[in-house]
This record gives C-alpha cells, structure tokens and sequence, in this order.
C-alpha cells in the first residue's frame, strides 16, 4: 500500500519516466500506468507538476452544451479499471501537486514540505473554524452539503446578502473579508467560477429569473487570505481549472500559494442532475459528489485521495451517465493526507 510518486521533475529518482509519454501518447501512458499501478498493488498516486508538466488526460466531453473538440481534462482517468463494468472506475486515489507556472518549482517545493510536516503530525490539526460560500440560489443543496462539516450550519453564508461590493444593486448587505475566511479550518466554495479569471460571485433568482451577480471572492482578497492548513471544497464551476494559469491568475493556485494543503475542486463546468420532472434533487451531480467526498474526510476521516476516490465509485452506480462531473472533481494536493485530532465540529455532525 505504499505511495507511488509520478515523475514531474528530476528531483526525485523514479522508476519510470511519464511525462514525456503522457505529453505524446495519452491512451499508451493510460495503459501503462494502470498496468504499473495494478502490478505493483499502488493504492496512492501523486503527480507532481502541472498540466505543462504532467499533462491531464484530455477525455472527449459528450455532454450536449460541449463545444467541438472540448473535452474533459482528468486525473483518475489514467487510473481506471479496465475490468469494471461502470464506464468510470478509478482504482488509486490519485492527487497533483502543481507547480505555480512562472515559480521555478517554488510552489510545488512547499506544498511537499508542507505535507511532510502535516504526516509527522499525525494529520491536519485543525482549529474548527469553518466557512461556507453558497449563491442564494444554491443555498438549500449547499447547506445540506455543508451540514457534513457543521451540523449547525455555523458560518455558513449566501451570496446576496454577502459580498465584495457594497452595491444596492447586487443585494450585498456584508462585506466579505480576509478576517472571515478560517485558518487551519474548511472552507466550502458553491459559488459561481470562471474558466479564465480568479474570480467567484453569487447569484439570486426571483421566480426563476437571475436578477443579482455580486462579487465575492477575487485575487486581490485571495491574495490576503492566510489559507494556512486550509482544506478548500470547491464546487463552483471550473474551481481546479489550472492549466494555461498561474498564481496570479488561479484562486485554486493562489490558496496552494498562501498555504492550502488541499483543494478540492474540478476543472470543468460543474452541474447538479434534475429528475425527470425537472426537479432538483436535494444531493446531486456536483453536490452529490462534495456531499459523500466531505463525509469520508469529516467524519471517516479518510485520507484525502480515498475519500476522492470512494466517492467517485459510490457516483457511478447510480450516476454512471454523468461522466463530466466525476471526471473533473480533482484533489490538488497529497492524496495520502489526512485530518488529525478530534473531529473539528460536534459529534453527532452529518
């Protein structure tokens, strides 16, 4: 059950050599490394660079709103069964450590640094503060998500009221500020995102209609967060999307850079899954997702990628038509990682 380290950089000794074969061969590097991987009996991967590094593997994006050519950009992909009946199984828990893009490897050194003294300590320690960010009208799924980390939903917000801008127009009534955000704590983003800025916002609908975007959290707050032993969950559209970017221009990236350990979040457009009746369920798609991933590291306190990688098993039995969201929910961070101590809210929380 050891770890298996994939080769970013030559600054540890690896058996083989990836990058270069996933960079021109995705399908053959695919086979290779579920091949190693079952050979070796590896339950734990960690990719060490980015995706100009270690590229993600690019799976064609079926759904009906993709683009010609979009596709999908994965880390589990290259490490599904191959004898599952489900379309989509991965067999490790797998996790990235990215490098920051223009840093000369100084961001992927700390975050290895970091996880080194993290293992010692027995776990993340951390101090029980939480926060949640959800649009107004996201709020009933998040708070039941959310409710997986405090059972009383403390510091737990929407935006409108909450907010960057005090602006009449976009409903913001409480200005959201770096003293809010928690240290050594959970923070859960259900928030709007986009692929090509740092920025999240939120949104409220008044009979159906989105009537107020307001701004909540941008680099410039990002870059004033102590993100210290912060575990990010990150629901919000394109929340890991960190190709093409750096930490100045990723909040995933700039939350590794201030001190995250983890971030949950996926590099795709993120969606929750209506009934037939059109109805949203209370727990689906993305939420689904977050709701059994928080659950495992919460409370079972599994390790990061295990959890990952359980919730996207538990996904596909009854959701094995959506590939895109189990595809995209990445783990930026080491996927043998842990929360230490005691459970960081009441027991009877979930």
């Amino acid at each position: 059950m050891r770890p298996v380290w994939m080769p970013a950089s030559n600054c540890l000794t690896m058996p083989f050599l990836f990058a270069p074969l996933m960079a021109t061969n995705r399908m053959s590097s695919r086979r290779l490394c579920a091949t190693w991987c079952h050979a070796n009996g590896a339950k734990y991967v960690l990719i060490l660079g980015g995706d100009n590094i270690v590229p993600f593997f690019r799976v064609p994006d079926r759904t009906p709103v993709a683009a010609p050519g979009q596709a999908i950009l994965s880390d589990s992909y290259y490490f599904e069964s191959h004898g599952s009946d489900l379309s989509h199984w991965p067999e490790a828990a797998v996790g990235r450590m990215p490098d920051g893009g223009d840093d000369v490897g100084e961001l992927l050194v700390a975050q290895l640094g970091r996880s080194a003294r993290a293992h010692r300590a027995g776990g993340l320690q951390l101090n029980g503060g939480n926060l949640g960010l959800s649009t107004h009208t996201w709020q009933v799924a998040s708070a039941s998500t959310y409710k997986r980390i405090d059972k009383f939903k403390k510091g737990f917000f929407t935006s409108p009221p909450i907010g960057r801008a005090l602006s009449p127009a976009a409903g913001v009534k409480r200005l959201l500020d770096a003293a809010m955000l928690p240290k050594a704590g959970i923070l859960f983003v259900n928030l709007h995102g986009h692929h090509a800025q740092p920025l999240w916002w939120g949104e409220q609908r008044v009979a159906g209609f989105p009537v107020r975007w307001p701004s909540v959290l941008d680099l410039k707050l990002a870059q004033q967060i102590d993100f210290t032993d912060t575990v990010v969950f990150c629901e919000a559209c394109h929340g890991a999307a960190i190709h093409r970017h750096t930490t100045t221009s990723s909040l995933a990236l700039c939350a590794l850079k201030q001190g995250a350990p983890a971030f949950f979040g996926s590099t795709v457009a993120t969606y929750s899954i209506t009934s037939p009746d059109a109805a949203v369920h209370l727990e689906a798609g993305i939420d689904a997702l977050f709701s059994h991933l928080i659950d495992q590291i919460v409370r079972r306190r599994a390790r990061f990628g295990e959890a990952l990688c359980d919730a996207k098993q538990y996904y596909q039995f009854d959701n094995a038509f959506d590939e895109k969201n189990g595809l995209g929910l990445t783990l930026l961070g080491d996927p043998m990682l842990r929360l230490g101590g005691r459970v960081p809210v009441d027991e009877g929380h979930g």
